[in-house]
């Protein structure tokens, strides 16, 4: 039931978007990384595996409601790869080295952040070249993302210290 609310909220975080192009602003990763932080390894890339598959299937989860192989195979392919790899790296350096540190968790979302976004540049670069790619792949987020950082991982400390109470 975890992994299949987890896809659900990261469709939801799609749909809140900024439209640039080729890469448009949304709240995927915020979600992918409060996810992350908060729930088993199965369960965290669980529900990236299935937010995939929903699109994949032709269900309208992606940015602005679009959907389908050609989507994802398109220009953010590489940052939905990333996704997967964002999950993993935020998730395992929370398991082998719990924190409730904000400063902590934030970094361990940089960590996966950064692989994700390699992998959305990289993908970018075969396209348009590596010019391109970092002026429409990355500069454009970094001001966004640390904000999206900064708030899931003070999230998940609010909601652990809910639900230890």
């Amino acid at each position: 039931m975890q992994t299949f609310l987890g896809s659900w909220l990261i469709a939801l975080g799609a749909q809140i978007s900024i439209p640039f192009h080729p890469v448009p602003l949304t709240l995927q990763t915020f979600t992918i990384a409060l996810i992350s932080l908060l729930v088993p390894f199965q369960v965290a890339v669980g529900s990236v595996v299935f937010y995939i598959t929903y699109a994949a299937l032709g269900m309208p989860v992606l940015e602005g409601g679009a959907s389908g192989i050609g989507k994802l195979l398109g220009p953010t392919a590489g940052y939905i790869v990333g996704f997967l790899l964002m999950s993993a790296i935020i998730n395992l350096l929370t398991k082998y080295y719990p924190t409730n540190s904000s400063l902590k968790r934030c970094l361990f979302i940089l960590a996966g952040g950064s692989v994700l976004f390699i992998s959305g540049m990289v993908h970018l670069s075969y396209i348009f070249g590596w010019n391109i790619a970092i002026k429409t792949g990355l500069l454009p987020f970094i001001l966004s993302e640390v904000v999206k950082y900064t708030l899931a991982a003070q999230l998940s400390l609010f909601i652990q210290s809910k639900n230890n109470l």
